[in-house]
C-alpha cells in the first residue's frame, strides 16, 4: 500500500470551497502526482488524511518540514553530503524550482515571488551605490587593495558587496519568513495548539504582506533604473535616457546575477555549511556541525526524559 506524503501547508491550501489539488505520493520507490478532490472542506485539514484514511503526515514528515522552513542544514538521518546536496537542492534561487524536497513548503508560486523580490530589491540596492558615488562625485573605480597585482579590488566593489549584498541577503530572509512563517508549519513547537484559522490567518497575513513589499521593491527598481539610466546618458538625473546602450547596466546585473547564483553561492554556502566561520559551536555560523551537536543533545534529553530516573 503507497503511503501518503502530504504537502506542508500554505495560505492558498485553507479555501472553504470545491477543489482540486495535487498530492504527491511515493510508490515503488517513486514519486508521482495524484489528484484528489474534496467538496466542502478545508484542505489544510483534508490533506492530512488523504489516501485510505492514513495520516497524511508522520512525525519524522513535521520534523523534516520544519527545518526545510527553517532553511536548516541538518536534516536527521542524513549525512554530511546528504546534507549539502539537500541545502542545494532547496535553498538555490533557481535550482530549487526543479529540485526542491516534495514536502517543503515553499511552493513554485512562492519561489516565483521570492525570486522577482531578490531581483527587484538587488537592482536596487547596487544602483543606488552606483547614485550615490555619481552624486558625491566620487571615483567607484579608485583600487583600494590589489591581490597578487593581477587582481584589483576597487572601493565601489567593496561598497557595492557590503550595502547591496549583505542587504539584500537580509531582504531575502525577511520575504522568506513572511511567506514560509515557521511557527504555522508543522513541526513547529506551537502547531499543535494553533487552530486552523490561525495559521490560515497568519499564511495569509504573511503571504499578503510579501506581495505587497515585492510591488514596493520593483516600483523602488524601476524608479533607480530610470534614473540611472538617465546618468549614463548626460551626466545627470533629469530628464530621460536617449538610448538602449545607457540601460546596458541591467545586463552587466543579470549575469552578475548568474555569476553570483553558480560560482560565488556553492562557495559561500559551503563555508556557512560547513561550520568553520563559527569555529563548529556558534549559532547561525557553527553550520551543520553546531545543527547536528544541537540536535543530538535534545534527542539525548529527550530520551532521558522519557526514561524517567533510574532505580537504584
Amino acid at each position: 500500500m503507497p503511503s501518503s506524503v502530504a504537502s506542508a501547508p500554505r495560505a492558498s491550501d485553507y479555501k472553504l470551497e470545491n477543489f482540486r489539488t495535487n498530492v504527491q505520493v511515493k510508490e515503488d520507490g517513486l514519486w508521482t502526482e495524484i489528484e484528489i478532490e474534496e467538496n466542502n472542506a478545508y484542505v489544510g485539514q483534508s490533506v492530512r488524511n488523504l489516501i485510505n484514511s492514513q495520516p497524511g503526515l508522520s512525525d519524522a514528515d513535521k520534523l523534516i518540514i520544519q527545518r526545510l522552513a527553517m532553511k536548516a542544514f541538518h536534516i536527521p538521518g542524513n549525512s554530511y553530503w546528504e546534507d549539502w546536496v539537500m541545502f542545494v537542492r532547496n535553498n538555490h534561487i533557481l535550482l530549487s524550482f526543479f529540485l526542491s524536497h516534495p514536502l517543503h513548503p515553499f511552493g513554485r508560486k512562492e519561489r516565483a515571488l521570492n525570486l522577482v523580490a531578490s531581483l527587484s530589491f538587488g537592482l536596487a540596492a547596487t544602483s543606488s551605490v552606483t547614485l550615490w558615488y555619481y552624486y558625491n562625485d566620487k571615483a567607484m573605480n579608485e583600487t583600494v587593495i590589489s591581490l597578487f597585482g593581477a587582481i584589483n579590488i576597487s572601493h565601489g566593489m567593496i561598497t557595492t558587496a557590503i550595502f547591496g549584498g549583505l542587504c539584500n541577503v537580509f531582504f531575502d530572509f525577511f520575504i522568506w519568513f513572511l511567506q514560509v512563517c515557521p511557527l504555522c508549519q508543522p513541526g513547529s513547537p506551537i502547531a499543535d495548539n494553533l487552530s486552523d484559522h490561525t495559521k490560515f490567518f497568519w499564511l495569509w497575513m504573511g503571504s499578503n504582506t510579501a506581495f505587497i513589499v515585492t510591488g514596493v521593491a520593483i516600483c523602488l527598481a524601476l524608479n533607480v533604473i530610470c534614473i540611472r539610466a538617465s546618468y549614463e546618458d548626460d551626466g545627470d538625473a533629469e530628464g530621460y535616457a536617449h538610448s538602449i546602450e545607457d540601460y546596458s547596466f541591467l545586463g552587466s546585473f543579470f549575469l552578475e546575477v548568474i555569476a553570483t547564483q553558480f560560482i560565488m553561492f556553492p562557495i559561500v554556502a559551503f563555508t556557512i555549511f560547513s561550520g568553520v566561520l563559527g569555529c563548529f559551536t556558534l549559532p547561525g555560523l557553527g553550520g551543520r556541525p553546531y545543527q547536528v551537536n544541537k540536535m543530538e543533545t535534545r534527542m539525548r534529553k529527550q530520551r532521558q526524559k522519557e526514561s524517567g530516573p533510574v532505580e537504584v
